[in-house]
């Protein structure tokens, strides 16, 4: 299981077998991997990668802030 960035809320996974942080039920993994710019997070400088989850509910009530971007 694993929690929600922003609320706390426990995820389980979503498919059995599968790790909660590579496919949470009920959420959204981010990965911020390559972040030029960033202070503390940039892989390209210290090899190191963040990953958040953010559950639907919060998503939905915080949909004013979010970029939606189709490909």
């Amino acid at each position: 299981m694993v929690k929600c960035f922003k609320c706390d809320k426990l995820l389980d996974s979503a498919c059995e077998g599968i790790d909660a942080w590579e496919a949470p039920g009920g959420g959204v993994l981010f990965d911020g991997g390559y972040n030029f710019g960033s202070r503390i997070y940039d892989a390209m400088i210290d090899g190191i990668v963040v990953q958040i989850i953010i559950c639907d509910e919060c998503l939905e009530i915080n949909k004013e802030k979010i970029r939606e971007k189709k490909k």
